[in-house]
């Protein structure tokens, strides 16, 4: 995109959290490039660069540290709304708020303190190695509290560019899982550039490898031996829902391409009896039960 007016113009006005008319000019920044974006793959730097101009790195961050604490139905409806224009865009913003969220959930009063206020301060995008399907990152427990990490862990959505990542590894001393956050930077970590799918190729899921990271006792969010609290079951449920609403803002937006282009440049069937592909019977019921089967606010009550 071509804007004269620069990054500012994506922003708030001064003062303001995130309002409809700066989402609006994101979408608009997002579609323009999304489909060339998608082909291309790679990292789309200068596109989360507009999301976090935008004010939306902070949406899940609650007020107490100086976040927005939009309620969830809030940040679903603004995945949908990216995830018409640009579904990769929409999972980067939908798995920022979920590791925020990790954090909410997992973590103690110091780390919510140090955590949640840095990324309102310091605007970090945030990363994830947390894939419980995948059990290949070991857990080593060292005498201070905290663990040696050693292994790959596969589908770490944004962790790329980012500057903090949650982190889950396995324990095989205890079977179970450890929950913690690193500095993406840290050393031991490599991120590597092997996410290659057929669409949603810039969402920056490829794997991460570990070899002798250090995770401080200070940053062990849940350690394995310990009961995972109700609270912190919450995560799983916010994760499922980001999906969920991806899919159908990605749904959504092919439905709205598709009805531009019947209306554009579409042909009617030779038997309809109409003029125009919009006026076709067949296709006006095509587009009704897709238009049924994707909408999506039932999700919000």
């Amino acid at each position: 995109m071509n804007d004269p007016r620069g990054l500012t113009a994506l922003a708030p006005e001064a003062g303001a959290a995130t309002d409809a008319q700066a989402l609006a000019r994101l979408v608009d920044a997002l579609r323009e490039s999304a489909a060339v974006r998608d082909r291309a793959g790679g990292h789309a730097a200068r596109e989360k660069q507009w999301i976090a101009d935008a004010g939306l790195l902070t949406l899940a961050v609650p007020r107490a540290y100086g976040g927005q604490e939009a309620d969830w139905p809030s940040i679903y409806a603004i995945v949908r709304q990216v995830a018409r224009a640009d579904g990769a865009l929409a999972h980067l913003l939908g798995f920022q708020c979920l590791q925020v969220v990790s954090v909410d959930v997992w973590g103690n009063p110091a780390q919510r303190e140090r955590y949640l206020r840095g990324t309102v301060e310091h605007r970090w995008w945030w990363g994830n190695a947390v894939n419980p399907l995948d059990t290949r990152l070991i857990a080593t427990a060292t005498p201070d509290g905290g663990y040696r990490l050693d292994g790959v862990k596969g589908f770490c959505s944004g962790t790329r560019g980012s500057q903090r990542m949650t982190v889950s590894a396995h324990d095989s001393a205890t079977g179970k899982p450890v929950f913690g956050v690193l500095t993406t930077a840290q050393a031991g970590i490599t991120v590597n550039e092997d996410w290659d799918p057929i669409g949603q190729r810039q969402t920056d899921s490829g794997s991460v490898t570990f070899d002798g990271v250090t995770l401080l006792p200070e940053d062990v969010l849940h350690r394995s031996e310990a009961p995972p609290t109700p609270r912190a079951t919450l995560r799983t449920l916010v994760s499922q829902l980001v999906l969920t609403n991806l899919f159908v803002g990605i749904a959504e937006g092919a439905l709205g391409e598709a009805r531009e282009y019947v209306l554009r440049h579409g042909r009617p069937w030779l038997n309809a009896g109409v003029e125009r592909a919009s006026d076709d019977p067949y296709t006006l019921q095509r587009f009704g039960d897709m238009r049924v089967q994707a909408v999506a606010e039932a999700l919000e009550r």
